[in-house]
């Protein structure tokens, strides 16, 4: 019963954001999502047991789920094939840089890291399409357990961290919203809301029951693959009314996914981890940026572009959706989306190579 008490509480966090948004120039500043997160993070020093519960973690995967038909309910197609081939030339570039990066740091610290060519693997896989191919290299080059803990517990709480200072970059070069788009928290709630949530419970609805029929199981990947394509085609088959009421229910999904997550971050995990190996992850993620920022301007790539790319390789689908919504850039997120499905697809390979060329 207290569990289900304090999730309630929680459920309820969002909506006092954007109440106090239009007043406390602090939430303004970082954005009632931007907000959500680092909330979620303060709370996280609470550790209450609740946090690190299996309920909290399957929540925060049907909060995005519920997020994605709503925020590409708006969807253009026109706009969407313009915008695919530049972010798939800054998709390119970010795994190119990746590899340049991991490279780097692997002759740098050879001497100093058991196995590094297996971190190596790790870190190029997870930079390429985000926590889903480190799963599949634990099996495909034999990673030890214990190995396998320490990176991906550095790749949450680097992670997180480093998320945080893209969701404030991604408010600091929001696109100013139209007139239609700036409606207020009552445009949360209402008829038209509740169809929206109908909408989604639906596709996503359909997409659920495919998958376990067709895996006997949730396949992450094709849920999110499918969810994008359906939401689309639907977007575009039906002549939603309201549009912006519902693209506001998503991001309200998409505060609470943001809340969530940033509640599972365990500070004191970080003294578990061989301090080597931090300072390992956190060079090749700052000489990445280095390098992909230089060659995003020498081929002229707009910055929303490369930051959705960038995204969609280190963090995988997922959070493309947060990104945009936070850039208020939701024309950009089925590209984008489509790149990480495609850093999926080729991180694991990556991964491997790197491990047979450093062994």
């Amino acid at each position: 019963m207290e569990k289900i008490a304090l999730v309630t509480i929680l459920l309820l966090v969002p909506a006092l954001l954007i109440f106090l948004e239009r007043k406390v120039k602090l939430i303004q500043f970082f954005g009632s999502i931007g907000f959500c997160y680092f909330t979620g993070f303060i709370l996280s020093f609470l550790k209450l047991e609740l946090f690190q519960d299996q309920l909290v973690k399957d929540l925060t995967e049907v909060f995005l789920i519920f997020s994605l038909p709503l925020l590409l309910v708006n969807t253009n197609l026109k706009i969407l094939f313009k915008s695919t081939p530049e972010i798939l030339k800054a998709f390119g570039i970010s795994v190119i840089t990746v590899i340049t990066a991991v490279t780097i740091m692997t002759y740098t610290l050879h001497d100093k890291i058991a196995n590094i060519e297996q971190v190596a693997a790790s870190v190029t896989a997870l930079f390429t399409g985000g926590t889903v191919n480190l799963s599949s290299l634990v099996m495909a080059l034999g990673i030890e357990e214990n190995l396998f803990i320490v990176i991906n517990t550095c790749d949450f709480l680097v992670g997180a961290i480093y998320l945080f200072l893209i969701i404030n970059l991604c408010q600091i070069k929001k696109t100013a919203p139209t007139e239609k788009e700036q409606i207020s928290y009552e445009a949360y709630y209402g008829k038209k809301t509740l169809s929206f949530l109908g909408y989604t419970l639906v596709l996503n609805g359909l997409v659920l029951g495919t998958s376990y029929f067709l895996f006997k199981s949730l396949n992450g990947t094709f849920i999110i693959l499918s969810l994008t394509v359906l939401s689309i085609v639907a977007c575009n088959l039906i002549d939603f009314k309201e549009v912006p009421k519902g693209e506001k229910l998503g991001e309200y999904f998409l505060m609470l996914f943001c809340l969530f997550i940033a509640l599972q971050f365990d500070f004191n995990k970080i003294a578990s981890i061989g301090p080597i190996i931090i300072v390992y992850f956190v060079s090749v993620l700052a000489i990445n940026n280095i390098i992909y920022t230089l060659f995003t301007r020498l081929f002229k790539i707009q910055f929303a572009q490369a930051l959705i790319a960038h995204m969609a390789s280190i963090f995988g689908p997922p959070f493309v959706i947060l990104a945009c919504t936070n850039m208020n850039r939701n024309d950009l997120m089925a590209p984008g989306i489509a790149v990480g499905i495609l850093g999926i697809v080729i991180g694991t390979f990556l991964g491997i190579s790197i491990h047979g060329i450093l062994s």
